[in-house]
């Protein structure tokens, strides 16, 4: 029986702009606890953030909660958070739910997955 891919979390902090936050695998509940734990460290140090969904394979509801608690927390403290090169099937998710609307989201280069794929 093959297991559901885990969630993994990498965070880039290049020399100039703000970190960038990877994800790769499923942003689900068993997930939800370490995203929230480092986009909470990236906002309590002062940055804005930027959160790259390329490799998100899929994202549940407590995924999209805990990246509008990440928003909420950045605006409180003056700080922007920008989600980046979401997948088809996870933006064809912030669409249906609205949050493609509440998020700056932005798409790096051509390709299937780049603006109007979902």
């Amino acid at each position: 029986m093959r297991s559901k891919p885990l969630l993994r979390v990498d965070v880039d902090r290049p020399d100039v702009g703000p970190p960038v936050v990877r994800l790769s695998g499923d942003l689900d509940i068993a997930a939800v606890g370490e995203l929230s734990e480092r986009l909470g460290e990236l906002v309590a140090l002062g940055d804005d953030v930027v959160v790259d969904l390329g490799g998100l394979t899929f994202i549940d509801s407590t995924g999209m909660g805990a990246l509008v608690w990440a928003r909420n927390r950045c605006q409180r403290h003056g700080r922007d958070i920008v989600l980046r090169n979401p997948q088809r099937a996870v933006a064809k998710t912030l669409s249906l739910t609205g949050l493609d609307q509440v998020f700056v989201i932005e798409h790096e280069g051509p390709g299937e997955d780049g603006p109007g794929a979902a």
